[in-house]
């Protein structure tokens, strides 16, 4: 069972508290069961009979998820997940008899970890692989209700980067492009811009400068794709890379074939692990 984990419904008992759980799978083909049955307003206990869920983003706001709509997580990072329910009055359901569980499929992999916070939260921390995780909400007991969620890990280059990962690409595509460490100037501006979200204007200034037409222009096209490679991947290309990427090269779109292996999992991979730059000349 993964790490925070509930039961599931088979193992609950009648006069348990009840649970909101979730479920979640990376199977986007697969119909989830829905079962709902009536909210009786003679039940003298109450009985949660709606639920509304919320998100905390990375910004640090709080969204209310419509249903059909998708929760974006961007790769390596978390959001917060809140369920609040209504009971049978419509009243806000006892926090004190609300645990709110969270079951994520194995089908998931690595994909999506949950941990647990207090009160009702759980915290949704997303890996590197893109995707979208199909979840249901759902509250066992005397009433089957639930609620439908997909989750869509999408890429750092689409919801933006931290200074340290904006510094890392900068590092990476001077020695990717320009085959050296980057100077402190150089590499505080292509920081900056890099976190602007200019990173494709960054990548064809750097193949447009005079430096790259004096340093590299004369690299053959599969040695400037090993130098692209070793840059930003830190390893050399291997045979389905050259057929991906060579004939891009050698018809001129070199920024194409950065950005691509930039926006790619391998280098989201890399970069969320951020290993520690080289240090040279004093910065």
């Amino acid at each position: 069972m993964p790490h925070g984990a509930t039961p599931s419904r088979r193992f609950l008992r009648t006069g348990a508290p009840l649970v909101v759980a979730l479920a979640i799978s990376l199977a986007p083909a697969t119909a989830l069961a829905r079962t709902t049955q009536g909210c009786m307003q003679h039940w003298t206990r109450p009985v949660a009979c709606s639920i509304r869920l919320s998100v905390e983003t990375t910004r640090g706001r709080w969204r209310h998820v419509r249903p059909g709509r998708r929760v974006e997580i961007p790769a390596g990072a978390s959001i917060v997940l809140h369920a609040e329910a209504r009971d049978q009055d419509g009243w806000r359901f006892p926090e004190d008899r609300l645990i709110v569980g969270l079951d994520i499929d194995p089908n998931c992999g690595d994909a999506l970890e949950a941990h647990r916070l207090a009160g009702g939260d759980w915290r949704i921390a997303a890996g590197a692989r893109h995707g979208r995780c199909r979840a249901v909400v759902w509250v066992p007991g005397n009433l089957n209700l639930d609620r439908k969620i997909t989750f869509e890990i999408v890429s750092r280059a689409r919801a933006g980067y931290t200074r340290d990962q904006a510094r890392f690409i900068a590092r990476s595509l001077y020695l990717a492009i320009l085959g050296r460490e980057p100077d402190r100037e150089g590499l505080g501006a292509a920081t900056a811009e890099i976190q602007r979200g200019r990173i494709a204007s960054e990548v064809k200034n750097m193949f447009a400068s005079p430096e790259f037409a004096k340093r590299r222009r004369g690299l053959r096209p599969s040695e400037l794709l090993d130098s692209i490679y070793e840059g930003l991947l830190g390893r050399s290309p291997d045979s389905a890379g050259v057929r991906t990427y060579l004939r891009d090269i050698e018809r001129g779109r070199s920024a194409r074939v950065v950005l691509k292996i930039i926006r790619s999992d391998e280098f989201e991979a890399r970069l969320l692990r951020r290993p520690a730059p080289v240090r040279r000349h004093g910065f």
